[in-house]
């Protein structure tokens, strides 16, 4: 719903108000919201600016209508006001409980991308890694490959690593679990990051919300 302005006729503004018609109750208008020239005499609607995008820790507050030269018009624009200190602590354990959560997500898509191998990249997304531990399974049971596998699998760039034997399959997947436990290591050292992250009294968040940014894996 617009806002409007009465002004006097130095251009002060006397009231603001929001429905024309409780306003100017025996005027008559052709459309809810009429254009600026449709208007009551020294009557003017306020225009509001696009709000600007808070930190977990700002919140954004309308500030006073001022008359802008360059446009023309009558304007409505924001500031960015921090949290109340009580609420800052609220939001930064809310902020980390979902940056963990990205973090585990980054993880597991992490687990779930490619690992390498004597220099060449391997698909392990959740079909490849089926396949791989179908495999490692029956290796690990019987000591031996399953009938009909190729001696080989195919990396990323559509060339065949040899896998002639067990101890070279062991390899091949000691390599993939390695990759998933460097994937956890990364995640446990970007939650210790996380973790000592804190706004010290009188601190006004933005420190923090650098500090939270700065976590991306």
């Amino acid at each position: 719903m617009p806002t409007y302005l009465l002004l006097d006729d130095s251009s002060n503004v006397v009231k603001k108000f929001t429905s024309l018609k409780e306003e100017f109750p025996n005027t008559s208008f052709t459309r809810p919201y009429p254009q600026p020239e449709e208007l009551p005499a020294n009557v003017v609607e306020v225009h509001v600016l696009p709000q600007p995008v808070p930190s977990p820790f700002q919140l954004p507050q309308p500030t006073a209508e001022v008359f802008n030269p360059a446009t023309g018009r009558w304007e409505q624009g924001w500031e960015l006001v921090v949290l109340p200190e009580a609420e800052l602590a609220a939001a930064l354990v809310r902020e980390k409980n979902i940056l963990r959560e990205s973090i585990n997500g980054w993880r597991l898509k992490a687990n779930f991308s490619h690992f390498t191998h004597q220099g060449k990249s391997f698909q392990c997304d959740t079909l490849s890694r089926s396949d791989i531990d179908g495999i490692n399974g029956y290796v690990a049971t019987h000591d031996a490959f399953p009938p009909g596998f190729p001696n080989a699998w195919k990396a990323m760039d559509n060339s065949y690593l040899p896998l002639p034997d067990i101890a070279a399959w062991k390899d091949f997947y000691s390599s993939m679990i390695a990759a998933g436990s460097l994937n956890f290591a990364h995640a446990q050292t970007l939650k210790t990051q996380l973790e000592a992250i804190s706004i010290a009294p009188g601190e006004d968040g933005s420190a923090a919300n650098a500090a939270l940014n700065a976590i991306t894996w």
